[in-house]
């Protein structure tokens, strides 16, 4: 099994392939399985509804990045914290816990949000700091529901996925709350940068037009706990909430933009 995962590695099959091909040796040549039952297993792990919420999901990850309402998330995060120590790194940190609760992709929240707090991020606090905030709170999205990985998990092991969603909920903020103590103790301000005052005025603002966004976790999460929506239905919701905003809302989207924001 090991032989032919590395070797096909090698010879740079993609990764599916090199698992599939391992995973069909095994069954067929270890566990002595029929090569009938071995495709009808198959067939029916593809074919659970549940893994539709896949990639609903990672549609709507896909749309909030390549629009305007990742900025809008973050900025409203920004405008509520820059007043105390540690405050855009926090807000970082946030924002990526609302964003998991919305696409539960880990890599679209890091393309959303890297592209906009790198920058001051690495002036304020250095580039580690900067590279290891963006990277690690993009990870929430795998704890904070709606998690692609329960997802897969939940349908690999016939567990409700709605209370894998409701389990993830208290580690998820504990975690926020943990890493943002720490980093309130962690990042001392610099000599020569004035300390930000926080603006009533520009906090409703950022909030203003962070609204449609801010309302998106509300609604994924409150369908499927309320019992209203399945996880694939709300999956579904996701992502035409967030295509009907981007493209009809914000206009941030072009029709011609469209199919590679679908692949």
């Amino acid at each position: 099994v090991l032989i032919i995962l590395i070797g096909l590695s090698l010879l740079k099959c993609p990764i599916y392939i090199s698992i599939l091909c391992s995973a069909i040796y095994l069954q067929i040549f270890v566990n002595h399985m029929s090569l009938t039952n071995v495709f009808t297993g198959f067939f029916e792990a593809m074919t659970k509804n549940a893994l539709l919420a896949v990639p609903f999901f990672m549609v709507a990850g896909s749309l909030i990045a390549a629009s305007s309402l990742g900025t809008r998330l973050i900025n409203v995060c920004i405008e509520t914290l820059k007043s105390i120590r540690g405050g855009l790194p926090i807000a970082c940190v946030i924002a990526n816990a609302i964003f998991g609760a919305i696409s539960g992709s880990g890599p679209a929240a890091t393309a959303t949000f890297g592209k906009i707090v790198h920058k001051p991020l690495s002036e304020r606090h250095g580039e580690s700091m900067s590279l290891g905030i963006i990277t690690s709170s993009a990870c929430l999205s795998t704890i904070i529901p709606p998690s692609i990985t329960m997802i897969i998990y939940g349908v690999a092991t016939e567990t409700s996925i709605t209370k894998l969603f409701l389990a993830g909920i208290l580690p998820g903020i504990l975690i926020v709350v943990i890493v943002s103590v720490y980093l309130i103790i962690m990042c001392k301000p610099r000599p020569g940068v004035e300390k930000e005052k926080f603006s009533a005025r520009a906090f409703g603002k950022a909030l203003w037009k962070g609204l449609p966004v801010l309302v998106l976790p509300v609604l994924v999460l409150g369908s499927v706990y309320t019992g209203i929506c399945t996880p694939t239905e709300s999956g579904a919701l996701a992502a035409a909430y967030s295509f009907i905003v981007a493209v009809f809302g914000t206009r941030d989207i072009k029709f011609k933009q469209l199919l590679p924001i679908f692949k």
